[in-house]
């Protein structure tokens, strides 16, 4: 099997794995739409709790404190919705008690906000949060804010670099031997699916340096 038949192949396991996470994306704001249906549950299952905050997220948890950044990880993060009451914050089956909290800091993004928790048992979550004034509005939980934009990960980088390279070396040889079909215009639209994060953030980049 030569070079461009183990191309293929990869390319066609890729489309579940892409279209798991543009589905993902969806639920992100689909969740938006349940927010009030999961605050009624919460308030019948903790009615001696007073909700300040809720909304939909994706969360992650991490086994070290670092920067939030683009990767693989926030396709498989959980949906949720997160709430913040007098006592902590609930995600799912998560409680994070306020007197744990050692670090509450709000990244303001272009696109959404994220919450990065560490408490003092050593664990380390991060939240994806729409914009939401009430964040800094609150003052139960005493949160840092920060204006960043997220990069990508060395994986999440390494892995679309890779796949552009394929990409364009099969449509370069279609060029040269004058072969346009499907398969072209297939290669030439994940190329730009794959390439389009990176785009996005040098266009930002560029925006904030004028």
């Amino acid at each position: 099997m030569d070079l461009a038949c183990w191309g293929q192949l990869a390319l066609i396991s890729l489309i579940p794995a892409t279209v798991i996470w543009l589905l993902s994306r969806r639920t992100g704001a689909s969740l938006v739409n349940i927010v009030p249906l999961r605050v009624k549950e919460f308030e019948q299952n903790n009615p001696d709790r007073q909700i300040i905050i809720a909304g939909a997220t994706k969360a992650r948890k991490l086994k070290s404190d670092r920067s939030p950044r683009y990767g693989l990880g926030w396709a498989v993060s959980r949906r949720s919705v997160l709430f913040l009451t007098e006592d902590g914050l609930h995600c799912g089956n998560w409680f994070l008690p306020l007197n744990t909290i050692t670090e509450a800091t709000i990244i303001k993004t272009p696109a959404e906000e994220i919450l990065k928790v560490g408490t003092s048992s050593d664990q380390y979550y991060q939240f994806g949060l729409k914009n939401c004034s009430a964040w800094e509005a609150q003052s139960v939980l005493p949160i840092m804010i920060e204006r960043s934009n997220l990069v990508l990960s060395v994986t999440s980088i390494a892995f679309r670099l890779g796949i552009v390279g394929y990409l364009l070396w099969v449509g370069i040889r279609d060029f040269v031997q004058q072969r346009f079909n499907f398969n072209t215009v297939f290669y030439l639209a994940l190329t730009f699916l794959f390439l389009l994060p990176i785009i996005r953030r040098l266009i930002t980049r560029i925006e904030q340096n004028k």
